[in-house]
C-alpha cells in the first residue's frame, strides 16, 4: 500500500486559518519544497480535499489576501491556441504573522 502524507506546519493552526486553508497552503508548500511549481486547478484541490470549487476559490482568495500565497497567471500559446495557466507560490511566513495565544 502506497501512502502519502502531507506535512502541515503546526504554526498554521491559529484562529486566522480554517482547516481547508491549512491543507491548501501545506499542499502548495509541498510542491515548492520539492522544487516543483504548483499548477493545481480549483477542481483538483476540490477533489483532493472533498469540497466544492467555490469553497477552494474562497480559501485561495483568503490565503492570497493574507499574504500566504501568490497566484501568478500566464498565457501559454501552442499552435495558435492560447490558454491561461495559474501557478501558486507559497510566500515566506514569519512567526510574527501568527497568534501564539492558545
Amino acid at each position: 500500500m502506497n501512502e502519502t502524507f502531507l506535512k502541515v506546519n503546526k504554526n498554521y493552526f491559529n484562529k486566522k486559518l480554517k482547516p481547508l486553508d491549512i491543507l491548501i497552503l501545506s499542499q502548495v508548500e509541498e510542491f515548492n519544497k520539492n522544487n516543483r511549481d504548483c499548477y493545481l486547478t480549483n477542481a483538483q484541490f476540490a477533489e483532493m480535499f472533498c469540497v466544492t470549487e467555490p469553497t477552494v476559490d474562497s480559501s485561495l482568495n483568503k490565503l492570497e489576501k493574507a499574504g500566504y500565497i501568490k497566484r501568478i497567471t500566464s498565457v501559454v500559446t501552442d499552435k495558435g491556441c492560447a490558454s491561461r495557466m495559474r501557478k501558486i507560490v507559497a510566500l515566506k511566513v514569519t512567526k510574527k504573522d501568527f497568534n501564539w495565544s492558545f
